[in-house]
């Protein structure tokens, strides 16, 4: 799954050899543990989903140093690595809650969601098409609370500069820009929505 705007990449060059995911977690902790430091991490990628057994030994390292918080965030993938995971915060990026709308930002077919694990927030980045105002934002949500979600992020589309390599994903941010400060006004007018301060 390669999102039209992402350009993550694993930063591992041609002949440069992978560090074990597991015993660098660990190391890092070991040396903000030594600093009185207990932070809270959160995994990332790509997409650690599809990577379950190197997932489940980075959460395994993590316990082992005492770590109370931490996310993993995935595109949903391969969701169901995740899904028996029990105290450990979801944080599922999906752009739209139809599925046809997901696949045509993935580029290939997905499964629907039909079981989430049990801390899950939701996270959409707004796009013209898309979630793009706030009549979608409220499908989206009314969508994903049936399915037992706990919270939602939304975040404006960030156009990328032109003349960086990523001309792909320039054209993409520059097709589904929204503009996500009115977005913000008009949520913040809008009686359905509450704010809460956490």
């Amino acid at each position: 799954y390669r999102c039209g705007f992402c350009i993550e990449n694993d930063g591992i060059t041609a002949g440069e050899k992978e560090q074990n995911p597991a015993a660098l977690t660990s190391e890092i902790l070991r040396q903000y543990r030594e600093q009185g430091v207990l932070p809270g991490v959160s995994i990332t990628g790509g997409e650690p989903t599809l990577f379950p057994d190197r997932l489940r030994d980075v959460l395994a390292a993590t316990k082992q140093h005492g770590i109370q918080r931490v996310n993993i965030n995935t595109n949903g993938t391969n969701l169901q690595c995740v899904a028996d995971l029990d105290g450990y915060m979801v944080n599922l990026s999906r752009q739209h809650y139809q599925r046809n709308k997901i696949e045509s930002i993935f580029g290939k077919k997905c499964d629907d969601i039909l079981l989430l694990p049990s801390r899950t927030v939701m996270q959409c980045v707004l796009m013209r098409g898309f979630v793009d105002g706030v009549d979608s934002m409220k499908k989206y949500m009314d969508h994903f609370l049936s399915l037992g979600v706990i919270g939602f992020s939304f975040r404006g589309l960030t156009r990328l500069d032109a003349g960086k390599e990523y001309s792909n994903e320039i054209d993409w941010t520059a097709a589904h820009e929204t503009d996500a400060f009115a977005i913000s006004n008009a949520v913040a007018d809008d009686p359905d929505f509450q704010f809460v301060q956490q």
